[in-house]
């Protein structure tokens, strides 16, 4: 009997033992913080390191922006003991839109009523104040990665507004401007117009103390000494409503609504990068019949015919 009992305290230890052992291993698991973490960067205050900012409104009118846990699907830890991952002194009564650059350690929320864009330092999980700021409701911004030249679609005044790091800010006119596009190498920059055929770019003027306005141009500013001028882009559209750029810079894919925008046939016009560059000023009107085309040269019809394009949100 006396060793019966010692095998039974021995086996019972050892479960005590497993069990311990097996929570700590799952504890430590969850929330692994490696030593060395990809670059240097800092455990974030949440601890998630598979994180998905998402963005919200209550009513309208107030609203703020969130960590998620992205490898679980939580809104707070596992533990429940913490039940959301705010981002701290940020507000927005609408943030509409999130831009986001994780290779730079942080994103951008714009926030529609009061066309502010908030930087977001995804180090810290806070807002660190507006990078730039355009007007309440204004339906497209756009900007590349690492934050020195912005733009936005300012519908309301019919007016497109190139802002620079800094706060330097430059407005083209430019009647029904409602979607702007930039590349990731800041040297593109698109617009299209409500109700049109007509793909408009940005071009920057050499500095000069007597610059030569380019042919065709729509506006240049600012008037007294000219930087940015906004001209047309040659090529073939129906009611284009977005833009998007093949990641080896070869290709741009102008995306046309057709139909479901009052044109004719959804497509993709499918454009040469070099042609359109923001350093690349027209010497010929590109309206004019004699102007060279952006359009490339396909095996098969460009622009390319699909079932339906609708607009981006």
């Amino acid at each position: 009997m006396k060793k019966k009992s010692v095998f039974a305290r021995l086996f019972a230890g050892l479960l005590l033992v497993t069990a311990v052992l097996s929570m700590s291993g799952c504890s430590t698991v969850l929330y692994y913080h490696p030593g060395y973490t990809y670059s240097g960067r800092p455990t974030p205050p949440s601890g998630l390191y598979q994180r998905v900012l998402v963005t919200y409104t209550t009513n309208g009118s107030s609203g703020g922006a969130v960590m998620l846990d992205g490898l679980r699907d939580l809104r707070g830890n596992i533990q429940n003991t913490v039940t959301s991952f705010p981002i701290a002194g940020f507000s927005s009564a609408y943030p509409s839109k999130i831009l986001n650059f994780p290779e730079q350690t942080r994103g951008y929320v714009y926030g529609l009523t009061d066309g502010a864009l908030t930087t977001i330092n995804y180090s810290t999980e806070a807002g660190t104040g507006t990078a730039a700021s355009f007007g309440a409701y204004s339906p497209s911004v756009a900007m590349e990665p690492n934050a020195t030249r912005f733009m936005g679609a300012v519908y309301s005044q019919g007016v497109l507004e190139v802002a620079l790091s800094g706060g330097s800010y430059v407005s083209l006119n430019l009647p029904g401007v409602n979607k702007v596009v930039m590349n990731a190498g800041n040297s593109i920059l698109l617009a299209m117009v409500n109700n049109s055929n007509t793909v408009y770019r940005v071009i920057k003027l050499p500095q000069t103390t007597s610059p030569v306005l380019p042919p065709g141009y729509i506006d240049c500013e600012p008037l007294t000494n000219p930087v940015y001028c906004v001209v047309p882009v040659k090529g073939t559209f129906d009611h284009p409503v977005d833009a998007a750029f093949s990641t080896d810079g070869s290709a741009v894919y102008v995306v046309n609504c057709g139909p479901e925008c009052s044109g004719t046939t959804a497509s993709i016009s499918v454009l040469q990068p070099g042609t359109i560059q923001v350093d690349q000023i027209p010497t010929v009107d590109p309206a004019s019949s004699a102007a060279p085309t952006s359009m490339q040269t396909l095996p098969v019809a460009n622009p390319i015919p699909t079932p339906a394009a609708r607009p981006s949100l």
